[in-house]
C-alpha cells in the first residue's frame, strides 16, 4: 500500500471502546486504499492480506496513516507472506509492532483461566456464538440477492467463515463450561441489497472490535490465537463486503426476504 495524505483520526483503543459508526469511520482510509490498490491491478488476495494486518494495527493503536505505512513497510522487506503463513499455522502470531506503538503484553504461553475468566469469557462466546448463526443466515439472504457469480462468490467466502467460527465458539465454549450450546439463528431485517451489505459491514467491523478485546485481556495462548484469527477474518469480510456494495450495477437493489 502507498502511503496516502489524509487526515488524522484517533487510533482505535482497548481502552477507549468505540460505536460501530466510529469502527466504520476509522476503517475507511483502509477501505479506501485497498479499493485503491486493486483498481490499479493489485490481486484480490494480496488487497484483502494487507487490509487485514493495516486493520490489526489500528487494533493496536496505530492511527491509519502510520498501519499503511507499516505494512507497506513490511511488504517492501519481504515480511507481509511470513506473517500470513504465521496467521494460518499453529505457531504464535507474533507480528511486528508499529514504530511508536506501545509493545503488546507478553502471552505467558499457556497461562491459565481463573474460574471467574471462565464464567466472563464463556458467558461472552455464547453471545458470540448466536451472532456467528444469525450472521451466517443473514449472509445466506444476501447471496440470494446478490446479482453475479463472481460477487456471490465474495458473500459465500464470508458465509463459510461464520460457519466454521460458528463451530469454533462451540468447541471453545465446551472447553470452557463443559456444557453445549446450539443458537438458533434470528432473521436480519433489511430494507434492500445496498442497505443489507452497510449493515453486514458494521456488524463485521464491530465484531473484530469485540474479537480484538478478547484477544487483548487474556493471556492465555489458545485464546489468543482464536480471538486473533477471528479479528482477521471479521476485518476481511468487512472488506468484502465493501467491495460488493462498490461493484453493484445501477439499479440493483434487491428486496429483503426477511
Amino acid at each position: 500500500m502507498q502511503q496516502q495524505p489524509m487526515r488524522t483520526m484517533s487510533p482505535m483503543s482497548p481502552q477507549s471502546p468505540m460505536s460501530p459508526e466510529q469502527v466504520t469511520q476509522a476503517m475507511m482510509p483502509i477501505v479506501a486504499e485497498a479499493n485503491r490498490i486493486f483498481d490499479d491491478g493489485a490481486t484480490m488476495q494480496s488487497v484483502l492480506r494487507e487490509a487485514v494486518l493495516a486493520g490489526f494495527l489500528m487494533g493496536r493503536g496505530a492511527a491509519p496513516e502510520q498501519a499503511m505505512q507499516t505494512v507497506l513497510q513490511w511488504r517492501m522487506s519481504g515480511l507481509v507472506p511470513s506473517l500470513v503463513r504465521q496467521m494460518r499455522s499453529d505457531v504464535p502470531r507474533t507480528l511486528p509492532a508499529p514504530a511508536g506503538a506501545l509493545p503488546a503484553p507478553a502471552t505467558g504461553g499457556a497461562a491459565p483461566l481463573t474460574p471467574r475468566d471462565r464464567e466472563l469469557l464463556g458467558t461472552q462466546v455464547q453471545k458470540f456464538i448466536q451472532d456467528q448463526a444469525n450472521a451466517a443466515a443473514f449472509y445466506r439472504e444476501l447471496m440470494e440477492q446478490v446479482p453475479g457469480q463472481e460477487l456471490k462468490a465474495y458473500v459465500e467466502h464470508a458465509l463459510e467463515d461464520e460457519q466454521k467460527h460458528y463451530q469454533m465458539l462451540t468447541q471453545l465454549y465446551r472447553e470452557l463450561t463443559g456444557r453445549t450450546y446450539e443458537a438458533q439463528a434470528q432473521p436480519t431485517e433489511f430494507a434492500d441489497l445496498r442497505t443489507g451489505l452497510k449493515m453486514a459491514m458494521d456488524d463485521e467491523y464491530e465484531a473484530s472490535e469485540e474479537y480484538r478485546d478478547v484477544y487483548l485481556r487474556y493471556q492465555n495462548q489458545q485464546i489468543r490465537d482464536l480471538f486473533f484469527e477471528l479479528m482477521n477474518d471479521e476485518l476481511e469480510h468487512a472488506t468484502r463486503f465493501n467491495y460488493v456494495l462498490q461493484s453493484l450495477p445501477d439499479g440493483a437493489s434487491g428486496t429483503s426476504q426477511s
